[in-house]
């Protein structure tokens, strides 16, 4: 996370890059074999390089994880939209699955960026 802290525009190049690459290597199951080792980001800072690699691998999309329709929705909103630019942190104590563990907070968390980062479009007026 220091690298895409540290190094935002490189750290972000290889996404922007080729979105379709990129969401198919994010949107993967897991690997058991990897479990107690460092993730393939571990050495991001490092390498300079957000995944440890260039380029990026073309792998086919995991359809376990979400399916090719969704995916393409995925990659054509983020060709069109980019990334996010306007990173905010908000800190709510929970395991992996925030969301469903402390919705209220999610949402006002989320409430609260769009509020501050879009106001002349959300919420919209009456």
């Amino acid at each position: 996370m220091r690298y895409y802290e540290e190094s935002f525009a490189e750290a972000i190049a290889p996404m922007d890059a080729n979105v379709s690459q990129f969401m198919k290597l994010l949107l993967r199951k897991g690997d058991p074999a990897g479990e107690g080792k460092p993730a393939f980001t571990a050495t991001a800072r490092r390498s300079h390089s957000f995944f440890g690699m260039r380029p990026l691998p073309d792998l086919p999309a995991d359809t376990d994880v979400m399916s090719e329709e969704a995916l393409s929705s995925y990659v054509s909103a983020l060709e069109r939209n980019g990334f996010a630019r306007q990173l905010t942190e908000a800190t709510i104590r929970a395991g992996h699955w925030l969301a469903q563990e402390k919705p209220v907070e999610v949402n006002a968390a989320l409430v609260k960026w769009l509020a501050n980062a879009v106001p002349d479009v959300w919420p919209q007026p009456k």
